[in-house]
């Protein structure tokens, strides 16, 4: 099965850039705070009435307000509402408004594995496909391959095949690490805590290898090298001068004969690895996706929705949060399991139940306006107070 990519021009595409057009930006009934973060919620009751910005000395109040602050944010500004575990938020010295969940908030996220491959190709493509295991829905797998594997020298000599479980079992947790908004939420998102999971992405690999390593795709076994997202790896991935230097110097090395470059990924990347003895032992192997696995940014769940009755739901089918008369979530936090297909339109959703929702409720007026709690690319004036 194919899959579909959220670029343009090569180019990631964002919500921002997906919705916020020129024209978008240019409606009178639209403002947009950039460079700002929601450090409160607002509520009298059960009713939200606006957000707070330290950013722009700006409150913001609201007939209805929507969280999009993604799976990590829109959880965590909820929590410091007072809305979420009662035991864990009076822990923290915050008042409990509404408890919600009988344990940690969920978290459940895609599983990756990196294997770059030191064959250029022409084109960036996916797939999807069954694991086959028992009990596991179909298409619950994902490949993807790349000309490149980052933005310098170096990376753009290394091909990239990157490995999805894309129906996990494993689940984790996000809690608060304080009430200051400016604090990180504790995110655990307890990767291959599942036995399935570990089963599926073993397979895949091994499946990957066989498809790689090819007389009529690429018959030299010893291009096809294992790597992780280490820390070594996110170092050199980030932008900077420090970084292009070394990637320049590096990069050609890998345009020397085969043995060379094999030994210097193998020393420099894997950590003295080599694969094929790696894949030939499966206790071995096994400790290396292990050792290998990561997210890959793709979190849900963390604002689960359910049966207002169930105490684990936050939101229910609507979006509305339980116990909230007018306040909703709008993104993949809502999530109850991670999606076999892209998890950015769940805004696009929210946002047909809101149209449906105005009508129904024929408190619609002309150019009304919305907070949207997330940063964006206009401007306000700092200490305004608005009323939406």
């Amino acid at each position: 099965m194919s899959a579909g990519f959220s670029n343009r021009d090569d180019q990631r595409v964002s919500a921002a850039a997906g919705y916020l057009d020129p024209a978008t930006r240019a409606r009178p009934n639209l403002k947009i705070w950039d460079d700002s973060t929601v450090e409160q919620l607002q509520l009298e009751g059960r009713r939200a009435t606006g957000v707070w910005s330290r950013a722009w000395t700006l409150t913001v109040t609201a007939g209805r307000v929507f969280l999009t602050a993604g799976a990590l944010q829109s959880p965590a500004i909820l929590m410091r509402a007072g809305i979420g575990s009662g035991a864990a938020l009076r822990a923290l010295g915050i008042p409990v408004r509404r408890s919600a969940g009988r344990r940690p908030q969920s978290a459940r996220s895609s599983r990756g594995l990196w294997l770059p491959l030191a064959w250029r190709r022409p084109n960036f493509t996916a797939m999807r496909f069954s694991s086959g295991l028992a009990g596991c829905d179909t298409s619950d797998m994902y490949i993807t391959a790349s000309t490149r594997g980052g933005w310098h020298a170096l990376g753009t000599r290394l091909g990239l095949y990157f490995l999805l479980c894309n129906r996990p079992y494993s689940s984790g947790s996000l809690t608060l690490a304080s009430p200051d908004p400016k604090a990180y939420p504790l995110v655990d998102l307890n990767l291959l805590s599942d036995a399935r999971d570990l089963e599926r992405l073993v397979a895949a690999v091994r499946l990957l290898a066989r498809l790689v390593v090819h007389p009529q795709l690429n018959p030299w076994a010893g291009d096809f090298l294992p790597a992780s997202y280490s820390p070594l790896i996110k170092r050199l991935s980030k932008y900077g001068t420090a970084n292009r230097i070394v990637a320049s110097i590096l990069g050609p090395m890998l345009d020397v004969p085969a043995g060379l470059p094999q030994l210097l990924i193998r020393l420099v990347l894997l950590n003295g690895t080599a694969f094929q003895a790696t894949l030939a032992d499966d206790r071995a192997f096994e400790a290396f996706v292990r050792q290998s696995v990561f997210g890959v940014w793709h979190p849900v769940g963390t604002c689960r929705m359910g049966d207002p009755a169930d105490r684990t739901a936050v939101v229910n089918p609507e979006g509305r949060v339980i116990g909230s008369a007018n306040l909703y979530v709008a993104d993949a936090s809502i999530m109850p399991r991670l999606p076999t297909a892209n998890d950015h339109d769940c805004g696009e959703n929210r946002r047909f139940v809101a149209k449906v929702d105005l009508r129904k409720s024929r408190r619609a007026r002309e150019n009304q306006e919305q907070a949207l709690p997330h940063s964006s690319n206009a401007g306000g004036r700092p200490g305004d107070k608005w009323n939406i």
